[in-house]
């Protein structure tokens, strides 16, 4: 009851086809499309916002996604998967949208990336069939198509969580698998339907195979079932060499994984290795720096210790010579310091001289002052009795003065030249 298509470059068209937006010139000549129906087609995803350019928004959608995963840029890249699903004939008229509904939450729970990769879902009710004389038509079972981008789990590619690759989600082995899960599927909803048998059921015939067998053969669905069998024994050996390259491709993604791991590994440790090779060079020039520094201390070291060797000569030389000084001037120092002991004690002597002489002064001067306060008394009387003689002499007494000769002043007496010159030498 489901075939499955996969569309590169003209992935483009079978939008088109699919929204029954096909330009004029690309419109389809036969009579399997009923313009009159098409009114009851219908859509279980929308990723358009204006009907008018619903083929086109729904394709700018499609390359959004695909730009968000890791995929080359070949031309042969499969962009897109289109599953084909066939409304059984055992389907209650009452359970057909139920059915279609399950259908695509059947297939889209296949699909890693889930519902967000899937960018078209649209129920045909207006196609029919062509009979064998290529004119006339009859009605054809209502059918769905999916397209979706096939997204899968990407483990190698810094950056993506995901890439495009069809053959991973259409291999065989899941392919064989496909039919069995989706009845289950449908039991467990409650959908009396059967998908596991029929012309498309589990035989792997597409509804665009069918209706070209037909239009070109003629074959009935009897015929067409016979030949399913036989093509069914060769699918089954198929799918033995299925499973051993599932298991194969098993034991290489293991291995890619493994050899992702030591890449990974060996990457780190080449980064850790170049980190390591840099300052290795780093510290080998600073070495190669620091011998030529130190070949270069060596050599003002070995200067520096000529120089320090010639200073310590000339400090002992003039040691030697500070010392030959010194000797001299500590002989210096004691001669002049037995002369000065010398001075020293002439200088007590002098000291002493004129201690005795200031005393003698001393005396002298008080025996000075003596008889000049005695000289004051006398001439205090010599005036009184002056004085008095003079009021009772006459005029031819003789009066002698105090300092004249034979009187008691004479020159000769205490006061003489003579004597007074001594003391005078002596003061």
């Amino acid at each position: 009851m489901a075939s499955i298509d996969k569309h590169g470059a003209d992935t483009l068209y079978f939008i088109r086809h699919n929204v029954r937006q096909l330009p004029p010139e690309k419109a389809p000549s036969n009579l399997e499309i009923d313009p009159e129906r098409t009114k009851d087609n219908t859509s279980l995803v929308k990723r358009w916002e204006h009907d008018e350019k619903r083929a086109k928004e729904i394709n700018d959608y499609r390359k959004k996604i695909e730009d968000e995963i890791f995929h080359y840029n070949r031309k042969d890249l499969v962009r897109s998967v289109e599953v084909v699903i066939t409304l059984p004939a055992d389907c209650p008229p009452e359970q057909e949208e139920a059915f279609f509904k399950e259908s695509y939450n059947y297939v889209v729970s296949t699909l890693p990336m889930g519902e967000k990769c899937v960018f078209l879902a649209e129920v045909h009710r207006d196609e029919g069939k062509i009979q064998k004389d290529g004119v006339t038509v009859i009605e054809s079972p209502p059918h769905m198509h999916i397209m979706y981008v096939p997204g899968v789990p990407d483990t190698k590619h810094d950056g993506y969580d995901f890439k495009l690759c069809a053959d991973h989600l259409t291999k065989r082995a899941q392919l064989k698998q496909f039919h069995p899960k989706f009845q289950k599927w449908l039991d467990d909803a409650g959908i009396k339907a059967t998908v596991h048998s029929g012309v498309t059921g589990g035989q792997n015939v597409s509804v665009s195979e069918l209706k070209q067998l037909t239009k070109e053969t003629g074959l009935t669905l009897t015929e067409v079932k016979e030949l399913q069998k036989d093509k069914n024994l060769l699918l089954d050996k198929l799918q033995e060499n299925d499973q051993k390259t599932a298991s194969l491709e098993a034991a290489l993604q293991s291995k890619d994984a493994t050899i992702s791991i030591l890449q990974s590994g060996a990457a780190q440790k080449d980064r850790v290795i170049s980190d390591l090779s840099e300052k290795l060079s780093a510290k080998e020039a600073e070495i190669s720096s620091g011998k030529e520094k130190a070949a270069g201390r060596s050599e003002e070291i070995e200067r520096l210790q000529k120089q320090l060797k010639t200073k310590e000569q000339e400090n002992e030389q003039l040691r030697s010579s500070a010392r030959h000084i010194i000797e001299e001037k500590n002989q210096q120092i004691e001669a002049l310091t037995s002369e000065m002991s010398e001075k020293d004690k002439t200088i007590s002597d002098a000291v002493r001289q004129q201690d005795e002489m200031q005393r003698k002064v001393k005396e002298l001067e008080a025996q000075l002052k003596s008889k000049e306060e005695e000289l004051q008394a006398e001439r205090q009387k010599t005036k009184v009795v002056q004085n008095d003689v003079s009021h009772n002499a006459t005029p031819q007494t003789e009066v002698h003065s105090w300092g004249e000769n034979g009187s008691w002043g004479h020159r000769e007496g205490w006061g003489n030249q003579d004597k007074t010159k001594e003391v005078e030498k002596v003061w």
